[in-house]
């Protein structure tokens, strides 16, 4: 245990230190959102939002939210053109988020559900520009500026709130505040990305996104399955499920969990995987960091907790009946240490392991959810939640014994 707090002390810097400060903003700018939403919108209003929201979130997935982190690495050797291509790369693989979005779109159209349609078209055209409202961040933290930073993604955070309160408030419409939310996100990031772009110059001797890094970004996005892509996959089952009124309620259940297990990623992702590039110590790094997260995974139990019995009270007062079923969720923090070794077949390239363990956690979290919710209602989506967790740490560490790479 000694040489654990030795090793944090020595891995711990002043821009892990902007990095989990610029996590907190995240996650409570998003947290923001969904009190705002909660408390000016009927639950099945919100319901549907969250819906679309999770509907857009699944599409882009797609978009390879996992070249974020190689514009982070690189951006110190891009020029204006080169930052433009790498967002324009986005942009193309972006496309899938409003491809689904018109799918939706038409299938509630011909629903008759037009608010909910409207929602997903207005949404659609949008949302590929809206999901580059991190890059802006991303690419000051490569650039060394991390208080820049900080204040960028504050900014666009507002941006993003001050569009879903109004929205809300003024039109209480899903068409309506989902239109007004995009907006304003997508603005905030256009200026943003502006903003950046000057501060490269012209011409650099570097060079633009290539196949070897955007393959590199593939294992990323693979990285985030269990934290980006599920967590959005399971809201849409439990709509399908049990409608818009209960799914408001699991989002409000969920909410802590979720947050902390983004910034949980975010945490391993970039301070983590960094030390992962020497083969000869890289097992050492991995149980050094496996150990740290499990530290970690405790906190979040405890901060989950805490929210449930402090913070519901006041953010989510038309939701207190979520509060016995947030316990509940807080177990699923004590499986995470074992995505820990997640990085390290990011590291080694391992790319059959990490599809994989993204093909079985995948399955899991579907056939978990979709029985246990079946027979248990919201307190079956609750205990898929943990098992799936549970699932996607036995696979990991089935996975970090077994050669499948021959």
């Amino acid at each position: 245990m000694k040489t654990v707090f030795e090793f944090i002390k020595k891995t711990t810097n002043r821009e892990l230190f902007f990095t989990l400060l610029n996590q907190a903003v995240l996650s409570l700018g998003a947290v923001a959102v969904v009190v705002v939403l909660s408390n000016l919108l009927s639950a099945e209003v919100f319901g549907k939002t969250r819906f679309l929201a999770s509907v857009l979130a699944i599409a882009a997935f797609f978009s390879l939210p996992g070249l974020g982190p190689v514009i982070l690495s690189r951006m110190s050797t891009y020029s204006q053109d080169e930052f433009k291509h790498s967002l324009l790369t986005q942009l193309r693989w972006g496309a899938g988020a409003s491809m689904g979005a018109f799918f939706f779109g038409i299938i509630f159209y011909l629903q008759h559900d037009y608010d909910l349609a409207w929602g997903f078209f207005l949404s659609g055209m949008l949302a590929p520009l809206a999901n580059l409202y991190l890059i802006p961040g991303l690419a000051l933290a490569g650039l060394k500026r991390f208080k820049e930073k900080f204040w960028y993604d504050t900014v666009v955070l507002g941006a993003i709130i001050a569009g879903a309160t109004f929205g809300a408030w003024h039109v209480g419409t899903v068409a309506g505040t989902m239109i007004w939310y995009f907006s304003f996100q997508s603005t905030a990031t256009l200026i943003l990305l502006w903003l950046v772009m000057r501060r490269l110059p012209k011409e650099v001797s570097g060079s633009e996104v290539s196949g070897l890094d955007t393959v590199y970004g593939k294992q990323l996005t693979l990285f985030q399955l269990p934290f980006t892509l599920l967590p959005a996959l399971e809201k849409a089952l439990v709509f399908f499920l049990l409608g818009p009124i209960a799914l408001a309620v699991y989002v409000v259940i969920t909410l802590p969990i979720e947050h902390a297990r983004g910034a949980f990623r975010s945490f391993l992702q970039f301070s983590a995987l960094p030390h992962l590039t020497r083969d000869d110590e890289r097992s050492q790094q991995l149980r050094n960091w496996f150990y740290i997260s499990i530290l970690v995974s405790v906190g979040i139990v405890l901060s989950v907790c805490f929210f449930a019995y402090v913070l519901l009270p006041i953010l989510f007062s038309d939701y207190l009946e979520a509060q016995p079923l947030i316990y509940l969720s807080s177990l699923a923090a004590l499986f995470l240490p074992a995505q820990v070794y997640v990085l390290g077949f990011i590291a080694k390239r391992s790319v059959n392991r990490l599809f994989s363990y993204a093909t079985a956690s995948f399955v899991s979290d579907v056939l978990f959810l979709v029985f246990l919710t079946t027979l248990f209602g919201l307190l079956g989506a609750v205990l898929a939640k943990v098992l799936t967790s549970l699932m996607s740490s036995i696979i990991v560490l089935v996975l970090n014994r077994t050669n499948v790479d021959k």
